[in-house]
């Protein structure tokens, strides 16, 4: 934000505060309902200026759900009119501030993108109607443990240095939940760097995230040319094995991500998507050996539009790809199960292996 629209909405800020804390000074109850209309206006049209002049009656029409949802039923009345209608005066007040912080919540910049150092954008499946704290946290969860291992520059289990840990460790702002209206429920979550000496080692590792999900997205590029994207001496199939457990997943039922933000770069942010999955792998495919895989595991999961399951062995979990859509469909069957899988794993150094599944067994 520049410091005209930091030092706007401050202000904008403060008049709110003040006129909701003593209202009695600021006029009639017309007249303060009016007041903080054209505050939360002009504090819209300072963060959100294409907005405002595509849909100009954003304010007002945010003001009128809320009104409807908190008298049902009732004429098309300002605030200060419905309470004296319905004997509800004591809660006019309270009425106008919690309208106010909600939508003050939800008023995020034209541009999120680039208004913090790293923004999450988490686009949910069609079933979903109000997004999940859980999608959300195993989500990040996955993200913090995938910037531990690709920011490093040695080592590849466990806690990293001090310095790496408090790099990758973002200070919070509010998070942002739509419920599905018409479009995917979705939430964003905007994060920001503490200083930190390894802020360009997470800058690396999150640049290096976006390069291959690009070259994913292309289903002509060979293999080769990743290497041309990535930073100079990483290894593609270590950051393609990182950058398979961020694709959005039918588990946490989401169905895009967008990751943006300044330590990204860009002028929009790049699409994480199911199908990128199946191409990383054909990274790691082609620059690994293979040796043969048997094992008897349990299947948590069966991702269709990966192509993809999980299985539980007993000693740990493996991310499975598929030869044939026919396995697929008969690893879907058997959600729940002890199967046998036969195939081949490629592993990474350091890094968990993934198989490609040639055979199931009951």
């Amino acid at each position: 934000m520049s410091s005209l629209k930091d030092t706007v909405v401050t202000y904008v800020d403060e008049q709110l505060r003040a006129i909701l804390a003593a209202p009695g000074m600021w006029g009639s109850d017309e007249s303060v309902e009016m007041q903080v209309l054209q505050l939360l206006e002009f504090r819209s049209v300072t963060l959100r200026p294409e907005l405002e002049k595509r849909e100009p009656r954003t304010v007002l029409d945010a003001y009128h759900r809320f009104l409807k949802e908190h008298f049902k039923g009732a004429p098309p009345y300002p605030l200060f009119v419905l309470v004296e209608k319905y004997n509800r005066k004591a809660e006019f007040i309270g009425l106008l501030k919690s309208f106010s912080e909600q939508l003050i919540r939800e008023m995020q910049p034209d541009d999120i993108f680039a208004s913090h150092d790293l923004v999450l954008r988490l686009l949910m499946r069609d079933s979903v109607l109000e997004p999940r704290a859980s999608s959300l946290s195993s989500y990040y969860e996955a993200l913090h443990k995938v910037l531990r291992a690709i920011s490093r520059r040695t080592g590849t289990r466990g806690r990293a240095s001090h310095e790496l840990e408090e790099a990758i460790d973002f200070a919070l702002s509010d998070v942002i939940i739509t419920p599905a209206n018409g479009h995917p429920a979705q939430i964003v979550l905007p994060l920001d760097q503490v200083q930190s000496s390894k802020v360009q080692d997470v800058q690396r590792g999150l640049q290096n995230l976006v390069a291959v999900n690009e070259w994913a997205a292309s289903s002509q590029e060979p293999v080769e040319s990743l290497l041309d994207r990535l930073s100079e001496k990483e290894e593609p199939e270590r950051i393609a094995t990182l950058a398979m457990r961020l694709v959005p997943s039918e588990e946490e039922s989401i169905q895009i991500v967008e990751m943006g933000g300044r330590l990204v770069g860009g002028s929009k942010p790049v699409e994480i998507r199911p199908a990128h999955a199946e191409r990383m792998f054909t990274v790691v495919k082609q620059r690994r050996r293979a040796r043969d895989f048997d094992q008897v595991g349990i299947i948590r999961a069966v991702d269709m539009d990966q192509r993809s399951m999980r299985i539980k062995t007993e000693k740990r979990s493996y991310k499975c790809f598929f030869r044939e859509q026919a396995l697929l469909e008969t690893a879907r069957e058997a959600l729940g199960e002890h199967v046998r899988v036969s195939g081949q794993v490629y592993e990474s150094s350091g890094l968990q292996g993934v198989v490609e599944v040639a055979k199931l067994s009951p």
